[in-house]
């Protein structure tokens, strides 16, 4: 398998649907869904399931108590079965090229990370704002651009964007504080 898209959840049902679809509609076809519930109290779990009845890409995880974001995103991380991962939160949505175009990225650049413009949109999917990012960031720079702008909510690099081998991605871990 060459992609697995991880997806944490803690109680995500009103776009839970949509995030799912978004990724089994992928023109790279060769994905496992990886979602982890994380101590939901809605119907997360139960939507889960029913893409796992319905295809056998979905694979669910289970928290049964929260344990948060850093903790599910880790889960995560260990379970991956695939080449290549990224992420994507149960409130957005790929493009169906998203993963094909990430993929070929780091393929044909032997990149550790590969990431993407954005964009944002509200609840009812009217574009909010185009986030354009830099082509080539340094290490340094993509850590800060994930990790220390996403506390003050300013990402230039969107974690939903990016794209790594599961080989570094294990390396580099999440914390499991957040």
């Amino acid at each position: 398998m060459k992609v697995t898209v991880a997806m944490p959840c803690f109680n995500g049902e009103k776009f839970l649907r949509q995030a799912i679809d978004s990724v089994l509609c992928q023109t790279e076809k060769d994905i496992e869904l990886l979602v982890c519930d994380d101590g939901s109290t809605d119907s997360s779990v139960k939507i889960v399931e029913e893409y796992t009845r319905k295809d056998s890409r979905v694979c669910l995880v289970q928290h049964l108590m929260n344990q948060g974001i850093g903790k599910a995103r880790q889960t995560l991380v260990e379970q991956a079965r695939g080449t290549f991962l990224c992420f994507l939160s149960v409130d957005d949505l790929f493009f169906p090229q998203s993963v094909e175009v990430l993929l070929k990225q780091a393929v044909e650049h032997e990149g550790c990370f590969v990431f993407s413009d954005y964009e944002i949109i509200d609840g009812a999917g009217v574009k909010v704002q185009d986030f354009v990012v830099p082509r080539f960031v340094s290490w340094e720079d993509f850590v800060v651009g994930l990790v220390f702008t996403a506390r003050q909510s300013r990402m230039f690099v969107n974690l939903n964007t990016v794209l790594g081998r599961t080989e570094l991605w294990k390396k580099v871990g999440f914390d499991v504080g957040l």
